[in-house]
């Protein structure tokens, strides 16, 4: 009979592919929320689908890499990842909004 590590599926490499892909979506993530505003191609007709689009494919790579994880608690490390990006946003001068 095999021991229990044996039965764990942590390092299967469908696995580890998957914590692979979640690191470049967040990366990828990182660089286009922090680039300047310049260097991001619109591909969506809205910025706030393109928001929901960015956010919804880190959830779902989040979600393959952490398979044993409770969806609450993807759904909170989603919304804390989303919150400090956005907070260091805010430091950043050519993504503020003045509104006259």
């Amino acid at each position: 009979m095999p021991g229990p590590a044996a039965l764990r599926k942590d390092n299967h490499p469908l696995a580890m592919i998957a914590r692979a892909v979640f690191l470049l979506v967040v990366a990828g993530l990182c660089f286009v929320l922090l680039a300047p505003s310049g260097w991001m191609p619109r591909v969506l007709y809205s910025y706030h689908l393109e928001h929901f689009a960015a956010f919804y494919l880190v959830a779902l790579s989040m979600a393959a890499a952490r398979y044993r994880a409770n969806v609450y608690r993807v759904m909170t490390d989603i919304a804390i990842l989303a919150t400090v990006l956005e907070g260091v946003r805010l430091f950043i001068p050519s993504h503020q909004l003045y509104v006259v």
